[in-house]
């Protein structure tokens, strides 16, 4: 049985949805603590930094464009079990949804489920 937090309800909703990277995009471990991630935008290809806690980048190197955001869930609480489930399904929303604002990543349907067929 699935959390009952506002937000596990609102995630079951989009939960075989697979977070995919964009292409042109690279990792860097800046240091213990944070990971630079460097990005291009545009047909002039700019780039553009964007920096994130380690966790963040934690959850950015499993949105492997394979993995839906149940599976994502699933790998960051068997990390830190001490957390809850609950709360790391929010704190996975909230740096999805952060990433994906600033296109760092877009979200696909998880071919089989109802939105992917």
């Amino acid at each position: 049985m699935r959390d009952p937090s506002l937000l596990a309800v609102v995630f079951e909703e989009v939960w075989d949805l697979v977070p995919r990277r964009r292409n042109c995009l690279k990792a860097r471990l800046e240091d213990r603590d944070e990971v630079l991630l460097i990005s291009c935008a545009g047909p002039a290809r700019t780039s553009e930094t964007h920096t994130f806690n380690r966790t963040a980048g934690q959850v950015f190197s499993l949105c492997d464009g394979h993995r839906n955001l149940g599976e994502i869930v699933r790998e960051m609480a068997s990390r830190y079990p001490e957390a809850g489930k609950a709360r790391i399904t929010e704190d996975v929303i909230r740096v999805l949804r952060t990433m994906e604002r600033k296109g760092i990543l877009t979200f696909i349907p998880e071919a089989g489920s109802p939105a992917g067929r």
